[in-house]
């Protein structure tokens, strides 16, 4: 015989359970885990919290954020495009960092790099995605370089900090265990696009010596790229002789 559900309305987050099914729950022991909440620390009279980064990890997993497959594939894509009533407006993908601030633009993009007159026998996705580790983090390869349609370069996309110095090169060994021999190849990346980062405004698309606040603040305070002479002409001669 079914027991009777109340005729009330549940509210939100409210489960339906009647007090037949919550006595079964408390004799087999089916209670809510206990949520071991953080410490909550004053530190000069400021409450502060700590999470270490595995303990974000672990949270992203509980909501749903670590669909990797999701974020491989909208990274991968040249543009990407957002519905907002009934028209499609064109939208940036950036990668999302612990120091996330809405109003800047993280140092970290996308890039597609080309690896001319590659060896074919490294055209595998496991050699690709290992040798574009070299500048950063890996994500996918192009089409035309999985059904080898285009044979004189292989392409990949790969997530890399602005901040940092890309590498132009990579040198690869054939080692030959059996008759010890090792082959040496010199391989050259090619940047498709590499954007600019600039460390004043944060956007990427330019950099400081290109930066428009840097030459406004510049131009309020009076300063500009203009050596004046000086009156001591000791102290020119001392200008001319340290950049020789």
């Amino acid at each position: 015989m079914a027991s009777p559900s109340s005729p009330h309305p549940l509210v939100v987050g409210e489960r339906n359970s009647t007090y037949v099914s919550l006595l079964e729950n408390k004799q087999s022991g089916q209670f809510p885990a206990k949520i071991e909440l953080k410490q909550v620390e004053f530190i000069h009279g400021e409450a502060t919290i700590k999470f270490i980064m595995e303990e974000v990890h672990q949270y992203a997993k509980e909501e749903g954020f670590d669909r990797h497959d999701d974020y491989v594939l909208a990274a991968a894509k040249s543009v990407n495009y957002l519905t907002v009533n009934g028209q499609e407006l064109q939208m940036q993908i950036f990668p999302w960092t612990i120091s996330f601030n809405p109003k800047e633009e993280t140092s970290k993009a996308f890039v597609w790099i080309s690896f001319p007159n590659l060896h074919p026998m490294l055209f595998a996705k496991q050699s690709l995605l290992s040798i574009a580790s070299a500048v950063g983090k890996p994500l996918a390869i192009d089409k035309a370089t999985q059904e080898k349609s285009r044979p004189s370069t292989a392409r990949a996309k790969v997530e890399l900090d602005l901040l940092g110095k890309p590498p132009q090169n990579l040198k690869i060994k054939f080692v030959d265990e059996k008759y010890g021999k090792v082959i040496e190849h010199l391989q050259k990346f090619v940047y498709d696009n590499l954007p600019l980062y600039c460390t004043c405004c944060k956007p990427q698309g330019h950099d400081v010596s290109t930066c428009r606040l840097i030459s406004t603040n510049n131009r309020d305070s009076g300063l500009n790229g203009d050596i004046e002479e000086a009156d001591d002409p000791t102290i020119v001669e001392k200008f001319q002789g340290d950049l020789r």
